[in-house]
């Protein structure tokens, strides 16, 4: 697996992955997947100084993190659980959670239908904050924060 900072190259590779990775998520919000200009705006994180990593197979994206130093969060963690193995996870997660080196308590968001990303993430060692954002109560449909405890 190769690891690569997202650019104007890989741009597109970055889009494909995103949206292949939340099609379901939008489904369920019953709202437009976003243009593809404001996707490519979030791969910058809230800040602004986010980083974006694609990690990639033989020029194939399958996956991306954005990671946001300034809020220590990762902000975007687009996954395609089907074409990697436990270890390629496990070495997104520690590449991921090595960027924030500096940092005691890296934060995510999960929404409850990203089961997947939820179990990774707890086996992984994030633990539930306890904080939860609803994101439309009539389906359920809620976001968690995790935090993961740099251990010194």
């Amino acid at each position: 697996m190769n690891i690569v900072e997202l650019n104007e190259k890989n741009l597109n590779e970055a889009l494909r992955i995103f949206k292949s990775t939340k099609t379901e998520y939008y489904k369920a919000v019953d709202e437009q997947m976003p243009a593809d200009e404001v996707i490519a705006e979030g791969f910058r994180g809230v800040s602004g100084e986010g980083i974006t990593y694609l990690f990639t197979e033989k020029g194939v994206a399958n996956g991306l993190v954005t990671i946001d130093k300034p809020i220590a969060e990762i902000k975007n963690f687009s996954i395609d659980f089907t074409a990697l193995s436990k270890a390629d996870l496990t070495k997104i997660l520690e590449f991921t959670v090595k960027q924030f080196s500096a940092i005691t308590l890296v934060f995510i968001w999960v929404t409850s239908i990203d089961g997947a990303v939820m179990e990774l993430i707890e086996d992984f060692g994030f633990e539930y904050t306890g904080e939860q954002d609803y994101i439309d109560k009539a389906k359920f449909l809620s976001a968690y924060k995790y935090v993961f405890r740099r251990k010194k």
